[in-house]
């Protein structure tokens, strides 16, 4: 158990002086569980996801999950192999101008996610190991390109080792229904027990390792990490209360990796991937590192902007894009609950007026 000194202010009003004292008081700290007791092994994709990317058409069996047309870079995944046939979340293809590479054995889940930073040549695709009820662990893998544009498998961040590294930076005390979670010994974030029907909490109270994903800021990676409580009467982990911590990740030149300053996640309400239930035209917010957006709108046969950038306003996002006549084209996005409104404020493109709407829901 660790111990850290807090420091407990006293005040004092004397006439118009104020006097200061502080008191130390010692808080022991308990270091939070781990629940994955070991790495996770990778699986060979089933033969059926093996034969239908060895065929060469991209169909409806696939979801894009980046089009990078300034790169021209593109990554679907394998959502079935056929009408009877799931494909159990394996298979990627990857496309870099015009040379193709297929992954089967890289398992990207229900919810992926993929970058290409052209800076550096990294592309990052974010997959799952463990889904379901409660539980989400993701595994980034790191991509590079070689010479004739094919994209290999670096590395990956394996999530047992992620919990590890976030476990001895993380502990926490319990008073009463008050938890509160330490980072690096210091204070990150208090929470409030809700939950009256599974017993008292647990002596072992937090524990982390169900909940592992990732998310991008500009060409950053970030971990998150949501502790668990553990109650008396509890046949599993309660995420209810505690928040989400995230780091950014820093990958080295063996292949290891650090996590830097860990913290409340607070998720960017317009952040997403988004698409049209009407025709399935696709919009993308990304968050950048100086605080705008990146902005990716494709509308179905009308155009493809690829260059969008985007800034805050009270109104909500404001962007300005290329249209395919070279032109300056601008629109706002607003948010209706999860569901997005893109509509152009000023357009020279003959299929496009200003005032005109288009409505997205969002995916991820």
């Amino acid at each position: 158990m660790n111990k850290v000194n807090l420091c407990i202010i006293c005040a004092a009003y004397v006439g118009s002086l104020t006097i200061e004292a502080c008191r130390q008081q010692t808080v022991d700290l308990t270091p939070v569980g781990e629940t994955l007791s070991g790495p996770i092994a990778l699986d060979e994709a089933p033969a059926a996801v093996v034969r239908t990317l060895q065929g060469t058409d991209i169909d409806e069996r696939y979801e894009v999950i980046l089009s990078d047309s300034r790169n021209d870079v593109v990554v679907w995944s394998l959502m079935y192999c056929s009408d009877e046939v799931s494909s159990e979340g394996y298979g990627i293809v990857i496309n870099k101008g015009s040379e193709k590479t297929t992954i089967a054995n890289l398992r990207h889940g229900r919810q992926p996610a993929a970058h290409y930073d052209a800076a550096t040549g990294n592309l990052w695709i974010i997959g799952a190991d463990m889904e379901g009820t409660g539980t989400l662990v993701e595994r980034a893998y790191l991509l590079r390109f070689d010479e004739e544009s094919k994209a290999h498998i670096v590395c990956s961040i394996e999530p047992f080792a992620m919990q590890r590294k976030l476990a001895e930076r993380l502990a926490y005390t319990v008073d009463g229904n008050l938890v509160t979670l330490y980072a690096d010994g210091e204070r990150a974030d208090t929470a409030t027990n809700t939950i009256d029907d599974m017993g008292a909490i647990d002596d072992e109270a937090v524990w982390i390792g169900e909940q592992i994903g990732y998310h991008f800021v500009g060409n950053s990676l970030y971990v998150d990490v949501t502790p668990g409580l553990k109650y008396v009467n509890g046949p599993a982990l309660a995420y209810d209360d505690l928040p989400t911590l995230t780091a950014r990740v820093t990958t080295t030149d063996d292949c290891g990796f650090t996590t830097e300053e860990l913290k409340r996640y607070v998720a960017d309400p317009f952040a997403g991937k988004y698409v049209s239930g009407y025709d399935s035209s696709q919009l993308e917010i990304m968050p950048r590192e100086d605080g705008n957006y990146d902005i990716v709108v494709d509308l179905f046969r009308l155009t493809l902007l690829d260059d969008g950038i985007g800034t805050l306003a009270d109104d909500g996002i404001h962007f300005r894009a290329t249209d395919a006549g070279g032109q300056p084209i601008e629109g706002t996005i607003t948010m209706i609950g999860d569901a997005a409104r893109l509509v152009f404020t000023n357009s020279t493109w003959d299929l496009l007026n200003v005032g005109d709407s288009f409505d997205f829901e969002k995916t991820r």
